[in-house]
């Protein structure tokens, strides 16, 4: 679409799960190798993420580029990989609990964060002295991330889960045809 409107982002990906040591490539090699049995393909390569996608059915359209919104996706998808232990579950949520947003929320079983870091982890080469040890990284991904949203009108976040793992997200607004 021309406008720059991405559509009903909910349908970014199908709700269901995913296994990301597969074909998905979210911390693992792709399925199999020719002639290996899955069970050879599942002992060669690393266990991955289950990545479990979650849309509202009522999610409106968002005003937004189509490339911007997908590499959002991929990166807070791809930082909940990198931090979070193998074989756990990361969720993304999409919602529309308020009138003029849609929020894409990343639910990850990792380490969390401290109140300290929230506040700064969207800022250029800042890594958590925490986590910084952990995986590989030059502290550019969530600033891009924070870019993309503000450049489409949209906000970050980064916050601890009660029960345990983070949440990192952006909203876009809601998008009002021509004369509405």
């Amino acid at each position: 679409d021309d406008s720059g409107t991405y559509g009903n982002i909910g349908t970014y990906g199908n709700s269901g799960t995913y296994d990301d040591s597969g074909t998905y490539g979210v911390g693992g090699r792709k399925a199999r190798s020719e002639g290996e049995t899955e069970s050879e393909a599942r002992t060669r390569r690393p266990a991955g993420h289950r990545i479990q996608v979650d849309p509202s059915p009522d999610v409106p359209s968002v005003s937004g580029d189509a490339t911007y919104v997908e590499q959002l996706i991929r990166n807070l998808v791809g930082n909940a990989a990198k931090y979070s232990p193998a074989g756990t579950t990361i969720r993304v949520v999409v919602t529309s609990d308020q009138p003029d947003e849609v929020a894409v929320r990343v639910l990850d079983e990792g380490v969390g964060l401290s109140d300290e870091d929230a506040g700064k982890l969207f800022r250029l080469f800042y890594r958590s002295p925490r986590t910084a040890k952990k995986a590989p990284g030059a502290g550019i991904g969530l600033f891009v991330t924070d870019q993309l949203a503000r450049a489409m009108g949209g906000r970050t976040w980064a916050h601890n889960r009660p029960e345990g793992g983070s949440e990192f997200g952006f909203a876009l607004a809601v998008h009002v045809p021509e004369g509405d």
